[in-house]
This record gives structure tokens, sequence and C-alpha cells, in this order.
């Protein structure tokens, strides 16, 4: 079956437009009723040395799953959930392709699943539900968009201020990465609190912070509570995000994260992320410990609360 390229959802989207100058820049197609993407991930968009950050191929599950969803099956929808499984790094500056297709539906409900691929090796696998909308949801949030005002002022999370715990050019939170999220992370008890602001590079639907930049955000969070709170390297093994309501541009977004349970190697931790006292999405995952000599230790936890 032949493959035939497809527009970006819009100019401005952070996942495929051609138009946002810091974004993935997937580039779209369809075979049957299969949803594909390509891409050679930009070094802006790395967690670890070498590999994308968690966020990523999560974002580029959320482009090919909806597509499937909303353009191939013209279902109008919004992600209910998504469900990521990490099985290897994916790559930065090497091709990356992923697929998705639609497993059923069931009323305003639809269920899809998908992969993200490196020369045929899956590294990560997604499911999402998706939930259709009246068209009218849409516009609605892409005029509330347009109207928002993005402050100057990034905001600061209240607790004592975690300076790069991942890597100073992490897509989330590196001090030295000005394309990325630029998220800030403080310790505050139990829990870690992190910041950021919805931003019009990171556009989703029109008006609206892009769904995988939302999960971005919440795995680089989750991610900092191994590290700090029980003074572990961890990484991501799975995360399930729920979407509660829409993140409008110009909003000031917090996250708080906790550790929910330790068993051996396995730590699972629980985060919510709100604005203004409304929560927008919730997600759970399963972070795995990676074993250091002292000497590694000495040097990763050097500086860090």
């Amino acid at each position: 079956m032949s493959e035939q390229a497809m527009r970006a959802h819009h100019d401005a989207c952070f996942g495929c437009g051609p138009a946002q100058p810091d974004g993935v820049h997937l580039q779209l197609a369809s075979r049957g009723d299969h949803a594909l993407a390509r891409v050679v991930l930009d070094e802006h968009l790395s967690g670890p040395p070498g590999a994308a950050h968690g966020g990523i191929p999560a974002l580029i599950l959320d482009e090919v799953l909806g597509t499937t969803v909303n353009l191939l099956h013209q279902r109008p929808s919004v992600t209910g959930t998504l469900t990521v499984d990490y099985l290897a790094p994916t790559p930065i500056g090497a091709p990356v392709e992923a697929e998705a297709w639609l497993r059923e539906t069931d009323g305003r409900k639809a269920f899809v699943e998908g992969v993200v691929r490196h020369e045929g090796e899956v590294t990560a696998r997604g499911e999402a539900v998706f939930i259709q909308v009246p068209i009218e949801h849409f516009r609605g949030n892409r005029d509330a968009g347009r109207a928002a005002v993005v402050p100057d002022e990034r905001p600061v999370p209240e607790g004592a201020p975690i300076l790069d715990p991942h890597r100073a050019s992490c897509f989330g939170c590196g001090s030295e990465n000005p394309r990325g999220l630029q998220m800030r992370h403080a310790r505050d008890g139990d829990e870690i609190v992190s910041a950021f602001l919805a931003t019009p590079a990171f556009t989703g639907a029109p008006g609206t912070l892009h769904g995988g930049a939302i999960f971005a955000a919440l795995d680089d969070a989750m991610g900092t509570a191994p590290l700090v709170l029980a003074e572990e390297l961890a990484l991501t093994r799975a995360l399930s995000v729920r979407f509660q309501r829409p993140a409008l541009l110009g909003m000031a977004l917090e996250i708080r994260s906790r550790i929910a349970s330790r068993e051996g190697r396995r730590i699972v931790v629980e985060a919510e992320m709100t604005s203004g006292g409304q929560q927008v999405a919730t997600a759970t995952g399963t972070f795995v410990v990676v074993a250091l000599s002292d000497e590694q230790r000495e040097v990763l936890f050097a500086g860090h609360p």
C-alpha cells in the first residue's frame, strides 16, 4: 500500500508546524488507515546525552495517534489519556519514525496504539484514549489562547531551588537550553514543585499548549523526584497521563510530584499539574534506578539539595 504525504496540522504546531522554529518538525504521512511520522531530532530536544528527552517520543506518539483519530477517521477529538512505555533510547541526530492505528471505538471514545522506531527497533510504545468533542471546542480554545497575554516573567516554584537536576542542556529544565521548556524545580518537603509557562513556542491545537509538551513537563518533574527525594538516578520506564482540561497559552503551570512507593529498583511517582488552582493533568510513572558507583554518586549529587 502506497504512502500519502499529509499536511501539518497547522503552521505553528510544535510537533509538525513548519513555521515553528524550535519545533520537532515531524513529517506526517498515511498508509491506508495508519498514520506515519518521520523526523531527525535536533540537539535541543535531548535529555540524556545522545538521546531524546522522555517527553519527545511521547509527543511524537501524541501527534500520530491524534492524526489517526482526527484526520484519518474524521472524529474531532482530544487526548483523554496517554500511556507510554519506554523500551530503548530514542536517538538525537538519526532517523526516527512512528506509526499509529485505531484499535476500536466505543461511543465518544477512540482507542489508538502506536510505536516509535529507530532502524526497525521499537524505542517507545504508546496507547491512548481520545474523546470526541464538538468542533466548537477547538474554536473556543483558539480564541481564548489568542487573547491570552504571555507574562514576561517565568513562574518560580516555592521551596529550595534545584538547578539543572538532569543536565544544563536538558530540553525540560536545562538552564543552558533557551529552546527548551525552561522549567524550574524546587524541593518543598516531600514534594518536588515545578513551574513553567505555556508559551506559543509549544502550541498544540491553536491557542493551547501541546499535549506532548504537557507530557514532557510531567516527565521532567517526576524524574526529579527520585533524584532529589530518594537520592537515586532513575530512568522513566512507563508514564501515564490523564488530561483534565486544556492548558491555554499564557498560563503559568505548576507540577507537584511525590514518591508513591518503592520496591527494589522500581520507584512509582505521582504528580498533578495545575493552573490557578484548577487541575490540568495527573500522572503516574514507573522509574527504574540506575546502579552508580560511589564516585559517580558524588559527581551526580554535587551541588544538589
